[in-house]
């Protein structure tokens, strides 16, 4: 079992952009807790309700920008990613893609043994 992070970079990306350009931007900012942050294993980046680019999480940590909560200001987290990551065509079956909220969900995701998605955990 894996947990992914599916951000949106709808207001940054350009079909032009190559894929490091799209992990720079995908990277940062997010209003998720560290402890989620930290379970997940994979990175989707989404515009416009397509996965366009994926990476491994290596780690995540708190920046200085923060958002507001009910319980009063917390930071937002930032992602360490490695090696980019096939963009499996599991990710557009999910509706996560349509659903982000705050621009960031992650999901447990089931792993296959050949590293190939096996889908969302409907246990999950």
């Amino acid at each position: 079992m894996g947990r992914v992070a599916f951000v949106s970079v709808n207001q940054t990306f350009s079909s032009t952009m190559n894929v490091a350009q799209v992990a720079e931007v995908a990277r940062k900012a997010w209003p998720l807790s560290l402890a989620k942050a930290r379970e997940c294993d994979t990175l989707v980046a989404v515009a416009r309700g397509v996965a366009v680019a994926s990476w491994r999480v290596l780690d995540a940590y708190a920046t200085d920008e923060t958002y507001e909560t009910n319980g009063g200001p917390r930071p937002r987290i930032a992602f360490d990613l490695g090696e980019a990551l096939p963009v499996l065509p599991e990710y557009g079956e999910f509706n996560a893609l349509d659903n982000l909220r705050r621009g960031v969900t992650t999901v447990e995701w089931g792993w296959a043994p050949s590293a190939e998605a096996a889908g969302p955990d409907p246990q999950a």
